[in-house]
């Protein structure tokens, strides 16, 4: 029983950190220093790159959560082949497709809703 439970303990596990690291319509939008460190997959550094070898408005490639890096595209080479680096996720500003809204009760708090109403824990966007 343990060895069916572990595994899909461990897919399930895996599958909520996969979504933490979301690329889709993810960009570039500033890069927040003037040399910026690059880094393999596995967050050795390799070497710094001028804030002018990464293009704004890019797509980000891929992340991954740990360590935390964002591949991205650098301009091209001398030769004009096309470079890629891994880049931490802290030194490029990345923004993408606007969240949609939720919509909010107008309803005032009550003491039947403080007594109905089930815990969440975290800021509710709809109080703040």
């Amino acid at each position: 029983m343990i060895r069916i439970l572990l595994p899909a303990l461990g897919l399930l596990c895996a599958g909520s950190l996969a979504q933490a690291c979301e690329v889709k319509d993810q960009k570039v939008v500033e890069i927040m220093s003037d040399e910026v460190g690059t880094y393999d997959s596995q967050g050795n550094f390799l070497a710094d790159v001028k804030k002018t070898e990464i293009p704004l408005q890019q797509s980000i490639l891929a992340c991954q959560e740990s360590p935390s890096l964002v591949q991205v595209k650098l301009t091209p080479d001398s030769a004009g082949k096309e470079r890629t680096a891994w880049v931490n996720m802290l030194e490029v500003k990345v923004a993408g497709k606007n969240a949609t809204t939720r919509k909010c009760k107008d309803a005032p708090p009550s003491h039947l809703a403080d007594t109905t109403t089930p815990a969440t824990s975290g800021i509710d966007p709809c109080t703040h």
